[in-house]
């Protein structure tokens, strides 16, 4: 939530090119962010 404003939405990109992942617009909290890492890293690594 964004104060006087409300609920604001977060997408995000992954983009997988050969060996190389690059992230964009991660989520809100270094912890949503450590999951999709930890996902990346089972599922594309």
């Amino acid at each position: 939530d964004m104060p006087g404003f409300g609920a604001v939405a977060s997408n995000g990109l992954i983009v997988r090119d050969g060996g190389r992942v690059l992230v964009v617009d991660t989520a809100w909290t270094d912890d949503q962010t450590a999951q999709i890492l930890n996902w990346i890293k089972q599922e594309i690594n």
